[in-house]
């Protein structure tokens, strides 16, 4: 095709030009083009044959500007997703539509409000009603504070690997352990396991020798501390006590 190279701008004072024919290339041959184009040719255009779309350089990327251009979105209607309808058919860019009952659409879930929006590269979905998370329905949800996880109350906030690393290194805290020499009879042995507890009642210990478990009465004393008695001396004797 015969062409004449212009290489200069053209200024045509506000008037028209009519009939014009954007420049054709495939896919492949505006792909290709894209890899010669830097930021200096921003604004060239070309139409796409292949996919039928124009297409203009932004200065690193073809964008489509025939969906900018075309396809302003548009409310098509209102959908009820309670009986799991497929999406709406034969969309065009640009449909909007709303859901006015809870349900699925899909297989993909909805609730009411939100919006089914349709693009060169097929439905989304715009949640516009984000609920809390649950078990069953996904939403927002808060990242636990320490303490909250430390509390191990709250079942409404998620925990993170470092609170929960935290928190399991803070139980591991709570374990004091040490070797009993004697443990005299009709004695009170004091144990003080500095463990800052809740209250001094919190607290559970294992009392063992070479052959086992042994039973002793024990009081608390304070937060840090408790006694143990025996009507029977002992020797040789290991403790562990558990924080809770």
């Amino acid at each position: 095709m015969a062409e004449i190279r212009i290489a200069v701008d053209q200024n045509h004072e506000l008037n028209q030009i009519k009939n014009v024919v954007a420049h054709q290339v495939t896919t492949g041959a505006r792909t290709t083009l894209g890899g010669t184009l830097t930021s200096a040719e921003t604004g060239l255009f070309v139409m796409d044959v292949t996919d039928k779309n124009l297409y203009v350089w932004d200065g690193t990327a073809w964008v489509n500007a025939t969906q900018v251009i075309n396809s302003p979105m548009q409310i098509k209607g209102e959908i009820d997703a309670s009986a799991n309808p497929a999406f709406p058919a034969t969309p065009a860019v640009g449909d909007v539509w709303i859901v006015t009952v809870a349900g699925t659409i899909g297989g993909e879930t909805v609730e009411v409000g939100d919006q089914l929006v349709y693009s060169t590269s097929g439905w989304f979905i715009i949640q516009s009603n984000l609920v809390d998370a649950s078990t069953t329905v996904k939403g927002y949800i808060r990242i636990a504070t320490q303490a909250e996880v430390n509390a191990g109350t709250d079942n409404a906030t998620a925990v993170t690997p470092l609170t929960l690393q935290t928190k399991l290194d803070l139980d591991r805290a709570k374990v004091y352990k040490t070797a009993i020499a004697t443990l005299t009879a009709n004695t009170p042995l004091t144990i003080t396991h500095n463990l800052n507890l809740g209250n001094a009642q919190d607290y559970t210990y294992k009392l063992s020798d070479a052959t086992g478990t042994i039973r002793v009465a024990d009081v608390a004393v304070s937060v840090n501390s408790f006694t143990i008695e025996t009507n029977k001396t002992y020797t040789g004797l290991r403790i562990v006590v558990q924080g809770l």
